[in-house]
């Protein structure tokens, strides 16, 4: 299974988090994780190699790909089983990320933090709490537990694919 990290590296701690979770994520499971970040200052680079550094010591380096910002991001949320963008703020992003809607309306469940006001994509009012999980923001044990509950169920994962797909055409269409 492909999870796919569509953030940045400096802002929000959410590529970090992703890179302290993945070793719990991969060590009961094949899966590959790939950060599809576009840099957004000069400082980008740096905070890119401390992350490669740091999931190469933790011995999952060959289970990361790094391709930075692509013009392919919809044929990379395509092939992803799951997209993970759980920032615990909203700095220099906006409200809601169109990568999350756009995962959503091809049908691939989202993980992210449980803020405000991206909260409210899954909403349970609001016809969204079965398109993806939120986490608690920073919680890193919680994010691969969450990462790890979907890669091992893909009957749930289609199934939130569904409703995804639904609630982007009824409510952000």
């Amino acid at each position: 299974p492909l999870v796919l990290f569509p953030g940045d590296y400096e802002f929000g701690g959410a590529a970090e988090l992703v890179a302290a979770a993945w070793p719990a994520v991969v060590a009961r499971r094949r899966a590959h994780l790939c950060f599809a970040c576009r840099a957004k200052t000069p400082a980008a680079a740096e905070a890119r190699r401390r992350i490669e550094a740091d999931l190469q010591a933790a011995g999952v380096g060959d289970r990361a790909t790094f391709v930075g910002e692509t013009p392919f991001i919809h044929d990379l949320l395509a092939a992803s089983d799951l997209v993970v963008l759980p920032a615990s703020s909203l700095f220099a992003k906006m409200d809601i990320q169109l990568v999350l809607l756009e995962a959503l309306a091809l049908g691939v469940p989202i993980v992210i933090a449980d803020v405000d006001p991206v909260r409210e994509v899954l909403d349970p009012d609001l016809g969204g709490a079965d398109a993806g999980l939120r986490v608690p923001a920073g919680d890193a044990a919680a994010l691969a537990a969450a990462i790890g509950d979907l890669l091992d169920a893909p009957a749930r994962r289609a199934a939130m694919g569904e409703v995804g797909r639904r609630l982007v055409i009824e409510r952000f269409g």
